[in-house]
């Protein structure tokens, strides 16, 4: 058919988006200052031997990002089509698979990389980091949990649940602004690590 301007559609759609989208701007300032916060904290205190120490194991462990990333890609769009579809107990369904299958695949990278994460460090960076390999094993248990979540985050965004996320967002942002200084002070690298978990 036409195209024809409607208002009344154009406000009410307009209306939907904003109340679903007002608070993804700061969740997305909170992730970044929460995922950033200790690893900048561990250069200013630390110094850089042990931020280029922890920024090699993030690398290595960064293949775990890669999936949480590729869900990004498709994942919203199908928890959107099974809502439409099949409604709530449809998403569920979806979300359970999805939760199993990211499970999966998190805990079969996770497997992979500490097999020889020595190994790993020797290939990648050489001698220089060569006593990083605790540290990846460490960095693997707060990705294994990122992971977890995201399906969940994906169903909370799917059910126009925003809100609930900036308060998830909120209350991580708030641990980090506290904890960040005093965790990497006295507890260095393992303190960075655990307070990123």
């Amino acid at each position: 058919g036409r195209v024809k301007w409607n208002t009344t559609v154009l406000v009410g759609v307009s209306v939907r988006h904003w109340t679903f989208s007002k608070w993804v701007l700061p969740c997305a300032l909170m992730y970044w200052m929460t995922t950033k916060a200790f690893v900048l904290m561990a250069g200013f205190v630390l110094g850089a031997a042990a931020t280029g120490g922890l920024r090699a194991a993030v690398s290595i462990t960064g293949v775990l990002n890669i999936l949480l990333l590729a869900l990004d890609n498709f994942a919203p769009v199908k928890a959107a089509r099974a809502l439409h579809v099949g409604g709530p107990v449809e998403l569920r369904r979806y979300i359970g698979s999805l939760t199993l299958l990211t499970g999966a695949l998190t805990m079969g990278m996770v497997v992979l990389i500490n097999i020889d994460p020595g190994y790993l460090i020797q290939l990648l960076y050489g001698d220089q980091f060569g006593s990083i390999d605790v540290l990846v094993r460490w960095l693997c248990v707060p990705l294994v949990v990122f992971a977890m979540a995201t399906p969940l985050n994906i169903w909370a965004a799917r059910l126009e649940r925003t809100r609930r996320i900036f308060a998830s967002y909120g209350i991580a942002t708030t641990f980090t602004i506290v904890a960040v200084y005093p965790m990497t002070l006295y507890g260095e690298l393992p303190g960075v690590v655990v307070g990123s978990f």
